[in-house]
């Protein structure tokens, strides 16, 4: 929100500097972001009026113009042609300086004496429509009332202070200069000084020009409008031209100008339609009640829903309510007569159509917020008034006016003094409470049993309960009146479980070397179909108004995100990438009804592990890395035995040979193994990355909730080995399935160690070696006892397996 320091002084009583200024709203709980001061250059341009334009004697492309100032006559040579005797002028006098550090001299053009220059707006650096008598751009003509010898920056006010204040979303009743005037009477007891107009009406009545009709009342509880005949459009006065860039907004001609002035002094938003394009003179707000295609005023065709408050004429909709008009009723050069509106929309309506056409503008930025309801018709007779000054025309008699309710007072709220200064800690007197919440608006009268009761002012649609007005006594008294207090701190029960799971698995992938890497959660679609997550997830869930085509939905697997940053950092240099995240995946419908948003942790590794130590070479990152990543996730969650198991079809993104699935009592629970290589293709990939992404929440199911610790073994184990022969497609977890199975109480261990293929090895076969330990618990096993039980384990392999010993 930006607005000038001049501006704001019409509006309350400042006796303040800038500075000071914005310390005392920032200190409020209003910041002030910046204070800028706008000094132009060119201080020592005034006005002049034109007394004679004669052409150059020595020069057929150059006049002579005698310049009347306030202290004499001047000549001054100008190569404009749009400027006749009679027009006020901007005189860049000798000695002045403009934008690029020009100074202005007396000098000879011609052999001719010019004191001084007149000024286009261009080489002020004035971004501002100047037009001259015959219609034609060239330098600055005045209006007639311009003071002759004023200096052009006093009657232009482009020498003012810009304050940029960042207004939270529940202060939309600061989005003014209105509201920021009631901010600082309120903290400094000043005069609030409201704008005088007054507005004379013709005598054919509005009603007998246009028709109004309230079909959606429920969305818009109150709508104003205006008829203004016999206007004339053309650029607004220089000064508003002025004053408006200077808070951000580009003028258009004085119509539209009058209503976005309007709006950032009084905070309402307005909306000018051409009357002769409004078919019946009819005004219908109205919900869309169907699907269609509407033109905006920016030449966007947007396609609207039923639910979509609109303004409609007699043949269709002419404005998206609260948000933007169309192009088929906007104001024009060949516009004469104007439907002026003021209206007060639901909030939630204007939010919900702005976001799902990402159409944000000024009128729905402070729509969205709430403007005041009871300050419509107000703000539509001070547009008018200010519309007739600057392009003529007369008003009809009375406005078009329908509202919902007569009141717009908010419910009022009891106040306990006491229970005021026990939350912030103070001593603060009734009065002073009472007289801090009249300098907002609200009414306060005296409640039952000592409280007070406090009816807020209709633009405040913050305060609706005690604790508002808590933080309101606060804030107008002043925060540094409340002492410094260390509050009492109450032992907290730990982090949540979920939390305490993440920490643990974090401190040991960093342990192992791994970095945390923090993703988007939204994708593009195409990245959802080829990484659909894991299974259960249920229906994708699409966002409604993405931000990009990149960010349409809502992600299924944190590997997209996870690759995306891999690609990033290949491309600068790093050779080894070896990383993981912490997220939610995200589904909808997946059985349960609603939506599904497990917490997952995504691992990737690619590249090749440095050298250790001197004479070592380096090594790629493989499949026993990733896998040891996973099993250092298993072991800080301590979750028992895990099964490793063969992935179907729909999992395409990962490599048909080199991938697997995580099994915890045959519920899958993660995916394992190398990106399949179209993908590498794909993503111009330079390493083979190998990925893993687990269920944290299905993991979190199967954690122990209590740790049994158990003593040191005393005795010794004892290592057999055993290594089998079997087709290429046997899974290496079967045998370890197997031996499981049989329970035998001295086997401590089986894992693999080994997978050969090769002579001797025949083709089609692959040959896998197991290290088996046994171990009791009351004495060391011999070798007779170990023997025996490994061979009766042996045979029970081979007997249950398609596997052949290996001797």
């Amino acid at each position: 929100m930006k607005l000038t320091l001049n501006w704001l002084r019409e509006l309350v009583e400042l006796t303040v500097a800038a500075d000071e200024l914005a310390a005392l709203l920032t200190a409020a709980g209003l910041e002030v972001d910046v204070v800028d001061e706008r000094r132009p250059v060119w201080r020592e341009v005034e006005v002049a009026e034109l007394l004679e334009v004669a052409p150059h004697p020595n020069a057929d492309r150059l006049q002579l113009c005698r310049v009347q100032r306030a202290s004499g006559i001047a000549s001054v040579v100008c190569g404009a042609r749009n400027m006749q005797a009679g027009d006020k002028v901007a005189l860049a006098v000798p000695g002045a300086v403009l934008p690029g550090g020009h100074t202005i001299g007396v000098s000879k053009i011609r052999g001719v004496t010019s004191e001084g220059m007149l000024c286009a707006a261009a080489e002020l650096a004035l971004d501002v429509q100047v037009v001259g008598a015959d219609g034609s751009s060239g330098i600055m003509i005045l209006p007639s009332a311009a003071p002759i010898g004023q200096r052009l920056v006093d009657y232009l006010g482009a020498e003012d202070t810009v304050l940029e204040l960042g207004i939270t979303p529940n202060r939309g009743d600061c989005l003014s200069v209105l509201g920021i005037a009631r901010e600082v009477a309120a903290l400094t007891g000043a005069r609030l000084l409201p704008p005088k107009f007054r507005i004379a009406e013709e005598r054919v009545l509005a009603r007998s020009l246009a028709q109004l009709d309230v079909e959606a009342s429920d969305l818009c509880p109150r709508y104003a409008a205006r008829v203004v005949r016999g206007v004339r459009v053309a650029p607004s006065p220089l000064w508003m031209q002025t004053r408006l860039g200077l808070v951000g907004l580009r003028p258009i001609n004085n119509i539209v100008d009058a209503t976005n002035y309007v709006m950032i002094e009084l905070g309402q938003p307005l909306h000018a339609f051409d009357h002769a394009h409004l078919t019946d003179g009819r005004i219908v707000v109205r919900r869309a009640g169907r699907a269609e295609m509407f033109a905006t005023l920016d030449g966007v065709e947007q396609a609207l829903v039923a639910n979509d408050l609109v303004i409609a004429d007699g043949g269709g909709a002419v404005a998206l309510a609260g948000i933007m008009g169309g192009a088929n009723s906007e104001i024009s050069d060949t516009t004469v007569d104007v439907l002026l509106e003021s209206a007060f929309f639901e909030p939630a309506t204007v939010r919900r159509t702005a976001r799902r056409l990402g159409v944000l503008t000024d009128a729905s930025y402070r729509f969205e917020r709430g403007v005041d309801p009871s300050g419509t018709a107000l703000a539509l007779d001070r547009a008018t008034a200010l519309l007739v000054e600057l392009a003529g025309g007369v008003v009809a008699r009375g406005r078009l006016e329908r509202q919902a309710r007569r009141r717009w007072t908010a419910p009022a709220i009891r106040l306990r003094p006491a229970r005021v200064n026990a939350l912030l800690g103070t001593s603060i007197k009734v009065d002073r409470m009472r007289k801090a919440l009249r300098a907002l608006g609200a009414t306060v009268a005296a409640g039952s049993a000592g409280a007070l009761k406090v009816v807020p002012p209709a633009h405040r649609f913050d305060l609706r309960q005690e604790i508002d007005l808590v933080e309101e006594v606060a804030r107008l008294t002043g925060y540094d009146e409340i002492a410094p207090t260390v509050p009492a701190i109450v032992p907290a029960a730990g982090d949540a479980p979920e939390a305490d799971d993440e920490r643990v698995v974090r401190e040991a992938l960093r342990g192992e070397g791994l970095q945390e890497m923090v993703t988007l959660s939204m994708v593009a679609a195409a990245e959802n179909a080829t990484f659909p997550g894991l299974p259960g997830l249920g229906e994708t869930v699409p966002i409604t108004n993405p931000l990009s085509t990149d960010a349409d939905e809502m992600r299924r697997s944190l590997l997209p995100g996870l690759l995306r940053a891999l690609v990033d950092n290949e491309r600068q240099g790093e050779s080894l990438i070896a990383s993981f995240s912490f997220g939610r995946a995200y589904g909808r419908g997946n059985g349960a009804g609603g939506y599904w948003e497990p917490r997952m942790i995504g691992i990737v590794m690619a590249g090749v592990w440095p050298a250790r130590q001197i004479g070592e070479v380096e090594r790629p990152c493989g499949f026993g890395d990733v896998k040891g990543a996973v099993e250092t996730v298993l072991s800080a969650l301590r979750i028992p035995a895990v099964r490793w198991g063969a992935v179907g079809d729909e999992v395409s993104f990962l490599h048909p040979g080199k991938a697997a699935q995580l099994l915890v009592e045959q519920d899958p629970i993660g995916l394992i193994g190398a990106l399949h290589p179209d993908l590498i293709r794909e993503r111009d990939i330079t390493n083979e990355p190998w990925v893993a992404e687990l269920d944290l929440q299905k993991l979190a199911q199967y954690c122990p909730r209590r740790v049994i610790f158990q003593p040191l073994p005393r005795f010794p184990a004892v290592q057999r080995d055993v290594a089998v022969v079997v087709d290429v497609g046997f899974q290496a977890q079967r045998l370890l399935d197997t031996i499981a199975e049989v329970a035998e109480p001295l086997v401590e261990e089986a894992r693999v160690f080994d997978q050969y293929t090769g002579d001797p090895i025949p083709s089609g076969k692959k040959s896998l070696a197991y290290a088996v330990m046994y171990r009791a618990s009351d004495r060391t096993l011999t070798d007779e006892e170990v023997n025996a039980i490994h061979q009766q384990l042996v045979e029970h392999l081979v007997q249950r397996l398609p596997v052949e010993v290996r001797r």
